[in-house]
């Protein structure tokens, strides 16, 4: 279903004159208008992005990013991840819980002698009642 509804959106935007950019890791698609309007007296053209998925702005890959908000004209090179690895963490860090020689949790519970502090009657009563 996915496929169909892109396949929509793809072949509407080409009526509109929308030309294909490119498409970033994340399958998220990029276009941008083939005629600029002109606003003020200065030529502007719309870029949109088409998320694959849920329309989440915080899907935008970081190389798109400057891109999609006028920051930048370069298209960026299109990165593949490989399906293990994680969205921003480098392949090269390890999760720290999982290795070796990883920081073990501390469980104060188990054989602790920590006593929990309980105050006496006579602090918790007004200075009025203290007799």
């Amino acid at each position: 279903m996915l496929k169909l509804r892109q396949c929509f959106i793809h072949l509407f935007l080409r009526l509109r004159k929308f030309c294909f950019e490119g498409e970033d890791s994340y399958g998220n698609r990029y276009y941008k208008n083939r005629r600029s309007e002109k606003k003020g007296g200065k030529e502007q053209e719309k870029r949109i992005v088409i998320y694959f998925g849920s329309p989440e702005a915080a899907h935008i890959s970081p190389e798109w990013y400057g891109w999609i908000h006028f920051m930048s004209d370069k298209i960026p090179f299109k990165k593949v991840l490989s399906q293990n690895q994680n969205r921003c963490v480098p392949s090269w860090t390890k999760h720290l819980f999982e290795t070796r020689n990883s920081v073990k949790s501390l469980n104060v519970s188990k054989n602790s002698a920590y006593v929990r502090w309980i105050p006496k009657e006579e602090i918790m009563k007004e200075p009025s009642e203290r007799g």
